[in-house]
């Protein structure tokens, strides 16, 4: 299940606590805290995002990834100018994560993620359609279909006439097929894009690094249309061996 690899996310962030603190936060006891402590937020979030998707939670799953992006981002932003943007971090004072964004190399991540997963943050009306699924029936000659307590029915009119609109709430397997797939490999790519930022090239001996879910988060993204062009990670890795 996808959200095994949100699991092992968080594990691999756990472990990493144990490694050294990577550089710059490790040259001074401050610094590491701050890291410290960010990391183990965001294991705290990884591990929410696992219950919510559990229980069939997508969208506020959704809203919480947003947050470990933005932490992520900030936590990258800090390192490349720690003693000056370390007190501004402390003190609340970053730039905004579109700034935040840039500024590390991941502008793209603005719009292809952090703006999109604002509409489950804020109100939303789109989002709220969220768990339902519309279908139009093209063929007026068919006969309405039978009126049942799980799906709304309604007549519109259209350039061809009057025609039957259903609305039908997803079951939780069909909503985990739809929409788990981004949750899981979102939350890997951000964990998986910062570590490796953060420890150098060789971040894959680490002992932390767990290739199993390296490669289940590649299996979901090359088994689902569209996935790559959402990623960090895979991009960097794509872009290493060109």
């Amino acid at each position: 299940m996808h959200h095994k690899v949100i699991a092992e996310a968080a594990d691999m962030l756990l472990k990493s606590l144990e490694d050294e603190t990577p550089s710059p936060f490790s040259i001074k006891d401050d610094y590491a805290r701050v890291y410290q402590r960010t990391i183990e937020l965001q294991i705290e979030q990884l591990k929410a995002i696992e219950s919510l998707y559990q229980n069939g939670l997508f969208r506020p799953a959704y809203a919480v990834l947003r947050s470990i992006l933005e932490a992520m981002g900030t936590l990258l932003w800090v390192s490349t100018h720690i003693h000056r943007y370390c007190p501004l971090f402390e003190e609340g004072k970053q730039p905004n994560t579109k700034e935040i964004l840039r500024r590390i190399g991941w502008g793209a991540e603005y719009d292809r993620t952090f703006r999109y997963l604002s509409g489950f943050v804020h109100i939303d009306l789109e989002n709220a359609e969220f768990y339902r699924e519309y279908e139009l029936e093209t063929d007026p000659l068919m006969p309405f279909p039978e009126v049942l307590p799980d799906a709304e029915y309604y007549v519109i009119q259209t350039n061809n006439g009057s025609m039957p609109l259903s609305i039908r709430f997803l079951s939780y397997e069909e909503a985990q097929r739809r929409y788990g797939p981004y949750l899981a490999t979102k939350a890997f790519d951000i964990v998986a894009a910062t570590l490796a930022r953060l420890y150098g090239n060789q971040y894959y001996n680490r002992d932390w690094w767990s290739q199993k879910a390296a490669l289940q988060c590649t299996e979901i993204v090359t088994a689902n249309s569209g996935l790559s062009e959402k990623m960090i990670w895979s991009i960097q890795m794509r872009l290493d061996t060109e």
